[in-house]
């Protein structure tokens, strides 16, 4: 997104490079709110509480500083299922709630990949105008 500002900046705003911001911009919105309520409802679908769900943020916050790169999704998992098992006493219905936070993880991360190629998409066509 930061690099489309710079370039915008760099060869100037037509009306087509608005219109390629104004939609990177809408894009990045989704994915940011679908990175939250995905995982969510996916996880609430499986039996994970509230409480759980908040086992996973702290969890998140914790592995992204104790585990570099992938520690924010490990993190989340096991705060996930360390709840649960608090909450429930039940590591069946721990692993179930856990692997539906994953599962929301997965979906969410294939929503991700396909809204990048619709952005690489935008940004390339604002490009090619500028070449041609």
């Amino acid at each position: 997104m930061g690099s489309a500002i710079v370039y915008g900046f760099i060869v100037g705003w037509s009306a087509l490079g608005v219109a390629a911001i104004v939609a990177l911009t809408l894009l990045l919105a989704v994915s940011i709110v679908k990175s939250i309520l995905v995982p969510r409802k996916t996880a609430a679908e499986s039996g994970a509480s509230g409480w759980s769900q908040l086992g996973a943020v702290v969890g998140a916050i914790i592995g992204f500083f104790v585990i570099p790169i992938v520690g924010v999704i490990i993190g989340a998992l096991v705060g996930v299922l360390v709840a649960e098992v608090l909450i429930k006493g039940d590591w069946g219905l721990a692993w179930t709630a856990t692997k539906g936070m994953a599962k929301g993880f997965g979906i969410s991360a294939l929503i991700d990949f396909v809204l990048g190629l619709i952005m690489i998409a935008i940004w390339s066509a604002w490009a090619l105008t500028i070449i041609l």
